[in-house]
């Protein structure tokens, strides 16, 4: 039993050491591509530098390469064909992956070939800047809207009459009394006077209810007083 567990744990060591070198060769290979890749971005800046004319040359030659490669089943075909995948992808795909951008780096700008040749646009046509629209149909398209507003049945009467009937009836009248009220007020022959209260008036009766609870508590008190005495 010792032999085998040390032998199954001498082949998980053989395969974790077999996995981070496997790991280890991927990431150089990465490295190295990523390096050729920089070499040929600073070799095609140079030649756009110099010779703009020999760029689109070195560029188709390159790709003539990289198919002769694919074709042949040379090593790292495979990571040359999903180069070659990603720099043919559309622009749109390239911002949503987050690829590098590499024709940036070479003065070229980017564009969405989908932007362009639409049918749609400010040039197009469509409405006129004069055109308004924002009410172009009514609120309420019933039928019956013409019944809204209709007419009194004293409406052949003459507005002479309607206002003797508005004077001669007594619903707003300012010396009308109130359900109730014991007088009757007349006219006014000036304005409201009212009546200053006097300061020892008492409404109500408030110090006559405090007297008289004094005085009988004076008065029980003297009865106790002399009841004392008469006990001595």
């Amino acid at each position: 039993m010792r032999e085998m567990a040390l032998q199954a744990k001498q082949e998980r060591a053989k395969n974790k050491s077999s996995t981070k070198e496997e790991i280890d060769e991927d990431a150089r290979e990465r490295e190295a591509i990523r390096r050729d890749q920089l070499d040929n971005i600073r070799r095609e800046r140079n030649i756009a530098r110099s010779r703009p004319d020999k760029l689109e040359k070195l560029r188709h030659d390159k790709d003539r390469d990289v198919s002769e490669k694919i074709a042949l089943g040379l090593p790292d075909s495979h990571k040359l064909e999903k180069l070659r995948h990603d720099k043919d992808r559309d622009v749109s795909e390239k911002i949503a992956l987050g690829l590098p951008d590499s024709r940036a780096r070479n003065g070229e700008t980017l564009f969405d070939a989908r932007l362009f040749d639409q049918s749609k646009g400010l040039d197009s046509g469509g409405i006129d800047d004069e055109t308004y629209s924002a009410y172009d149909k009514p609120w309420r398209p019933e039928t019956n809207i013409q019944r809204i507003y209709r007419p009194t049945k004293n409406n052949e009467s003459s507005m002479a009459e309607d206002m003797d009937r508005i004077i001669t009836t007594n619903r707003f009248v300012p010396e009308k009394g109130f359900a109730g009220a014991g007088e009757q007020s007349g006219a006014r022959s000036g304005p409201v006077q009212f009546e200053k209260q006097q300061p020892n008036e008492d409404l109500f009766g408030l110090d006559d209810l405090i007297g008289d609870s004094s005085s009988r508590k004076r008065s029980g008190r003297d009865d106790d007083y002399s009841n004392k005495r008469s006990r001595h």
